[in-house]
């Protein structure tokens, strides 16, 4: 919520009453941009570990099954969380 009311106070801030210079809003506008890019990479890569947890197949196995044609040949079981975190149920 923080980033897009950024993103909204400095994209379209273009009268007189913006109380900032042109180098500060440039700087804030590349720092939305940039913020945007590493939200979006790091919220792909969690879920490309989520499903890789959930299915038990890495992203290399995954490509190697797909270029094969295997995908249905598949026998992973999906990886316990006792041995991703070291704890379980007791």
């Amino acid at each position: 919520f923080a980033l897009i009311l950024m993103a909204s106070n400095y994209f379209f801030c273009s009268s007189e009453d913006c109380e900032f210079n042109v180098v500060l809003t440039q700087l804030v506008r590349i720092m939305t941009v940039l913020s945007i890019c590493a939200f979006l990479f790091t919220s792909s890569m969690i879920m490309n570990v989520i499903y890789g947890l959930m299915t038990g197949i890495g992203t290399i196995d995954r490509l190697k099954k797909k270029a094969t044609n295997t995908m249905n040949d598949s026998e992973e079981e999906p990886i316990p969380m006792m041995d991703v975190f070291g704890i379980g149920p007791l």
